[in-house]
């Protein structure tokens, strides 16, 4: 994403695929520069990510804000775990978007933190992004 020529391919790829509520992952785009990329992309979107837990940002996700408002709940290195409410109707989902380590011992914690939001999920919810490992760490 820190390619204008990117930012300029997803964008159409977005509408064209009526997709309102992307996971990005290894965006590769610092901080800082964050806001104007978004601005590039969905100018009216809001997003959350997790630069607060790791320098370079590994996840981001963006969402029409005409459409839905969003509480987040837990962000780590490796996950955002939020709740996505659709503004018509009131329909409620848990989402969390995941960009997994590479390490079995960093993919442990992760595999620790998905059981821990699971014990407190009591509606819908999805679990979405790029797990690097199926099953186990």
């Amino acid at each position: 994403m820190n390619k204008r020529y990117k930012q300029k391919e997803l964008k159409p790829y977005l509408h064209n695929n009526k997709i309102n509520i992307p996971g990005l992952t290894e965006t590769r785009v610092k901080e800082p520069n964050m806001k104007a990329t978004i601005k590039g992309i969905t100018p009216s979107w809001g997003i959350v990510h997790n630069y607060n837990k790791t320098s370079n940002g590994r996840i981001w996700v963006i969402w029409d804000e005409s459409w839905y408002e969003t509480i987040l709940f837990s962000s780590t290195a490796q996950l955002l775990h939020f709740q996505m409410q659709e503004r018509n109707k009131g329909q409620q989902i848990m989402l969390t978007v995941v960009y997994v380590y590479n390490t079995i011992k960093q993919r442990k914690s992760l595999w620790l933190e998905l059981n821990s939001l699971a014990q407190g999920i009591s509606q819908q919810g999805l679990i979405a992004g790029d797990f690097n490992a199926l099953l186990s760490p």
